[in-house]
């Protein structure tokens, strides 16, 4: 939440927390080969902090996530909610859901509760400890959810008729995500969806430099100072790569989903049904 979970979310960032920032204003040091080492953080919101190129969703992130990511990412909990309105066509008796970059489990235990008298089971994927910790904590039912501290790119799935990605894929290279979502569709009943929601990069420079003005204004509007969004802006620097909407739908399509479509668009974040 992901996401994993800055910019979107549900997501974590593939890699462990060794030699990962540390991001709370109160620990702001790295870790590496056994010796602290005093960093140079900025401040992005409250007691996170990031340096350059270096946001991680490890450590006491989980602290704020739910927070910062609502506040950052304009309709994110609306989107909960049409996820949840999907997820009543697709999900079957017996069936098994996923969320791929789970964080602290909301989204996860959001389905888990609209569907418990059918499903088989749902599981939560994240790739920090810490955010599967917080969500067992709070969510943990051994009965139908599960949390599962893993890499989606090397998940081994199976036949599922539901899974959500939110803000999550956008942390992977690209080819990354194209590897994903072909795994993701290969083990999907038929009939099954994909509800896949992304920040986006537009095609045209003009559009883009709009949005991204528009996107400043949403986030000052929020409560965030102007130096916060440019660290928060800074330290995604090489950490989070956007595609166009148009590259997002060909990936889609090219993994072997028949059927896809825009559901939701807000700025420059996006949400994808592809259906099998």
């Amino acid at each position: 939440m992901h996401c994993p979970s800055i910019i979107g979310a549900a997501v974590s960032i593939p890699g462990s927390f060794d030699g990962s920032v540390v991001q709370d204003a109160k620990s702001q040091q790295r870790i590496s080969g056994g010796e602290v080492q005093d960093l140079d953080l900025e401040k992005v919101d409250g007691e996170l902090s990031a340096s350059l190129a270096s946001w991680s969703f490890g450590g006491t992130v989980y602290r704020s996530f739910d927070e910062h990511i609502t506040r950052s990412v304009p309709m994110y909990s609306e989107c909960h909610e049409l996820i949840l309105s999907l997820s009543d066509f697709f999900v079957r008796p017996d069936s098994i859901v996923y969320e791929l970059g789970s964080a602290t489990g909301v989204l996860t235990a959001q389905l888990a509760q609209r569907h418990a008298s059918k499903l088989r089971r749902i599981i939560g994927i994240d790739i920090e400890q810490s955010m599967v910790t917080e969500a067992e904590r709070r969510y943990g039912n051994p009965s139908v959810v599960q949390f599962v501290e893993a890499d989606v790119r090397s998940y081994k799935f199976e036949p599922s008729d539901f899974v959500v990605s939110y803000y999550t894929l956008q942390f992977l290279r690209p080819e990354e995500r194209h590897h994903v979502i072909k795994a993701v569709c290969e083990k999907m009943a038929r009939g099954g969806a994909f509800v896949l929601f992304e920040k986006v990069r537009e095609r045209d420079g003009r559009l883009q430099d709009l949005v991204d003005q528009l996107y400043a204004d949403y986030k000052l509007g929020n409560g965030f100072e102007p130096t916060e969004i440019l660290a928060k802006t800074r330290s995604l620097r090489s950490v989070l790569e956007p595609s166009t909407s148009a590259e997002n739908i060909a990936a889609l399509r090219e993994a072997g989903f028949s059927v896809v479509g825009l559901i939701h668009k807000g700025l420059c974040f996006e949400g994808y049904l592809a259906i099998k």
